[in-house]
């Protein structure tokens, strides 16, 4: 399956995410990370969901804290992106 959001293109088949046609290393964490952030549209995803589907309960802090920052990717910039937003504390959405 194919998702394209503001200037990226993430293919499952490939386990690939492209920025403007630019294949971007992206560790296999993060991207499933994004993969099921593109599948829960509008819903907030809480950490203990991301635990089970992402990590399966194992070590989370340590490894959220790996996994997430290169979601950052999906940022470009230190700004907000209009599709991604940080809620306090437990989520992202």
């Amino acid at each position: 399956m194919r998702y394209q959001f503001s200037d990226f293109e993430l293919t499952t088949e490939r386990y690939e995410l492209r920025r403007n046609g630019i294949a971007l290393h992206v560790e296999p964490l993060v991207f499933d990370l994004i993969l099921l952030l593109l599948r829960s549209p509008g819903r907030v995803v809480s950490r203990e969901e991301m635990v089970e589907r992402i990590w399966r309960g194992f070590e989370l802090r340590r490894r959220l804290r790996r996994s997430t920052s290169p979601v950052s990717i999906l940022r470009g910039s230190r700004h907000k992106s209009t599709q991604e937003k940080e809620l306090p504390r437990r989520m992202l959405r």
